[in-house]
C-alpha cells in the first residue's frame, strides 16, 4: 500500500525526526535509570518525577510520531487520520493527567531554598498542566472536525509539547543531584 493522503506524506520526514529524538531521550532515561539503580542510589521525589516524565513523554512522542503514518495506510483522505490521532491524544492526555494527580508527591516547600533553576523545574508541572489542557481542548475541537486546515500544525504542536516535557525531565535528571542539592 502507498501512503494515501498527500498532507500526511508531506510531513512523514518531520514525524520521523520527532521519533528519532524521542528514542534518543528514552534511551537516555533507560541508561540513567539503570545506572542509578546499579549504584543503589535512592531517587529523590523530584528526580523520580522527572525520570517518569522523561520516559513516558518520550514513549508517547514515539507513538504519536508513528500513529499518522500507520493510520494513513487505511485511509486515503488525511482528515480521518488526523481526527483519529487527535482522539487518541485526548484519551492519552486524560489518562496522563489522572496518573499524574494520583501519583505526584512533590513537596515544593523542599525546593524553596534551592537555586532558581531547580525551583523552576519543580514548579514547571503547573505550567505544563495548563498548556497541556489548552492543547487538549484544541485537540478535542479537531476530533469534532473543527480547524481542519490547521490539522498538521496542531498535531506538530502536540508533538512539540511532548518533546518539551521530555526535555524538561532530561534537564532535571542532568542538573539536579538529590534532595539536599542547594546549588
Amino acid at each position: 500500500m502507498v501512503l494515501g493522503g498527500s498532507v500526511i506524506s508531506e510531513v512523514v520526514s518531520d514525524l520521523y525526526v520527532y521519533a528519532e529524538v524521542a528514542v534518543a531521550l528514552a534511551g537516555f532515561a533507560a541508561i540513567v535509570g539503570s545506572l542509578e539503580q546499579r549504584n543503589s542510589a535512592e531517587l529523590s521525589t523530584l528526580r523520580k518525577s522527572a525520570y517518569h516524565s522523561l520516559l513516558s513523554s518520550a514513549l508517547l512522542l514515539v507513538f504519536f510520531a508513528f500513529l499518522p503514518i500507520w493510520l494513513n495506510y487505511w485511509f486515503e483522505d488525511p482528515a480521518p487520520v488526523w481526527r483519529i490521532c487527535f482522539g487518541v491524544f485526548v484519551i492519552a492526555q486524560a489518562f496522563s493527567v489522572y496518573i499524574y494527580f494520583s501519583t505526584s508527591k512533590i513537596d515544593h516547600s523542599k525546593y524553596a531554598q534551592t537555586n532558581i533553576f531547580v525551583r523552576m523545574m519543580a514548579y514547571s508541572e503547573y505550567v505544563f498542566f495548563i498548556v497541556g489542557q489548552g492543547i487538549n481542548l484544541t485537540a478535542i475541537a479537531c476530533v469534532f472536525g473543527f480547524l481542519q486546515s490547521y490539522y498538521p500544525q496542531i498535531y506538530f504542536t502536540i508533538l512539540t509539547y511532548q518533546l518539551v516535557l521530555s526535555l524538561t525531565g532530561f534537564l532535571v535528571l542532568v542538573t539536579f543531584k538529590g534532595e539536599d542539592n542547594s546549588t
